[in-house]
C-alpha cells in the first residue's frame, strides 16, 4: 500500500499516458518514505500503459527488474557492498534494445551506490534510449550519481509524509508519529521490536531531556556510544522529526536551534570518521544548555 505522494503519483501519471515523453527517472528523497514502492508501481502501470493502479501492483513481472547492492556476511555482520559494472553490462542490452510491444523496465535501488564505473555503463544506455525500454533510479543520495545521469532524467523529489495523512490512511496515531513520516516504518515498528524500543527510548529520552542533570546526560551518553551506528542513527532521527515537528508548529526559536543542533550531528556521523561517545556529550550538553 502507497501512503502519501499524491503529487508525485499525478505528476508520473502523465508519463503512463504518453510513454514517449521520457525513458529515464530518479526518484530521489529520504529513506523509508516509499520511493521504491512508488517506482515499482510506476513500472507495473508502464508495463500496462494504464493508469490508476497504484494499489493493486503486481510486484513480480518479467518485464521489470530491480537491481540492488549486494551484500555478504562478514564476522557476524551484514555488509552492503557497491554495485558493479558487471551488473549493469548484464542487464544493460535486454532495457536498452526493448523492441518489442511491452515496455521494459530497470529500477536500480540505491542507484548511488553504483561504481563509476557501473554509471558510465548506465549513461551509454541512457544516451541511446529505446522506445519501450524505462530506467528508474531510486536514491537518497542524488548527489553521488553523475552529473551526466542526471541531466538524463527526469527527477522526482519526495518528502515525508504527514502524520495525519498516514492516520488518514489507517496507521494509529503513535505509531504514525513514532514512524517519523516514513512509510516505511510503519510496518517495521510492528514486526522489529528491536526498532520499536529504540524509538520508544528516543521519545522519553527526548521529554525528559530538559530535566537531566550534567551527569545523567554524560551516562546517557555513554550508553548510546555503546549502540551501534544504525541504533544511533534512528535514536536521534526520531529527536530531529518530533523537534522540527515542534518547532514549526509553535515558531519557538529555542526549538529552531535544537533541531539544527540534531541535523547537524545526524549529518557529521554520516559523513565523518569521530568519537561516538564525545560527538553525543557535546550534542546533549549543548541542547540542554541550549546553546
Amino acid at each position: 500500500m502507497i501512503i502519501g505522494h499524491e503529487k508525485q503519483r499525478d505528476f508520473l501519471e502523465r508519463f503512463v499516458a504518453d510513454a514517449s515523453r521520457h525513458h529515464a527517472f530518479v526518484f530521489s528523497g529520504p529513506e523509508h518514505i516509499g520511493k521504491r514502492t512508488v517506482a515499482h508501481a510506476f513500472a507495473y502501470m508502464l508495463t500496462q500503459g494504464v493508469v490508476g493502479t497504484w494499489d493493486s501492483v503486481v510486484q513480480m513481472h518479467t518485464d521489470i527488474v530491480t537491481i540492488a547492492p549486494p551484500t555478504e556476511e562478514r564476522k557476524g555482520k551484514v555488509v552492503v557492498r557497491d554495485i558493479g559494472v558487471e551488473k549493469i553490462t548484464e542487464v544493460r542490452g535486454r532495457f536498452a534494445l526493448a523492441a518489442d510491444s511491452s515496455a521494459k523496465i530497470l529500477i536500480i535501488d540505491n542507484a548511488h551506490r553504483m561504481t563509476i564505473s557501473a554509471q558510465n555503463a548506465l549513461l551509454k544506455t541512457l544516451e541511446e534510449p529505446s522506445r519501450k525500454g524505462f530506467v528508474i533510479l531510486v536514491t537518497h543520495q542524488p548527489g553521488q550519481l553523475l552529473d551526466t545521469i542526471i541531466s538524463r532524467c527526469v527527477r522526482v523529489h519526495f518528502t515525508t509524509v504527514a502524520t495525519d495523512v498516514m492516520i488518514a490512511a489507517g496507521v494509529d496515531a503513535q505509531t504514525a508519529q513514532d514512524a517519523q513520516g516514513r512509510p516505511g516504518f510503519v510496518r517495521r515498528i510492528a514486526t522489529d521490536i528491536a526498532f520499536a524500543e529504540c524509538i520508544a527510548a528516543a521519545r522519553t529520552a527526548l521529554q525528559t531531556l530538559a530535566k537531566q542533570p550534567v551527569s545523567a546526560l554524560l551516562d546517557t551518553a555513554a550508553d548510546l556510544a555503546k549502540k551501534d551506528d544504525a541504533y544511533i542513527v534512528t535514536f536521534f532521527t526520531v529527536w530531529a522529526h518530533r523537534v522540527h515537528a515542534a518547532a514549526h508548529a509553535t515558531g519557538n526559536a529555542a526549538l529552531l536551534l535544537m533541531a539544527d543542533r540534531v541535523d547537524s550531528f545526524l549529518r557529521m556521523f554520516h559523513t565523518t570518521n569521530t568519537n561516538k561517545q564525545l560527538a553525543i556529550e557535546e550534542l546533549l550538553l549543548r541542547i540542554n544548555r541550549r546553546s
